[in-house]
């Protein structure tokens, strides 16, 4: 289950990452 949970957590770190670079391309526009 433990092994679970991290996984979760990298989605979560990685979903954050993509939408904060998404963000700084939009506001160079």
């Amino acid at each position: 289950m433990r092994n679970v949970a991290e996984n979760i957590q990298s989605t979560w770190n990685s979903y954050l990452a993509l939408r904060i670079v998404l963000k700084k391309e939009k506001n160079k526009k």
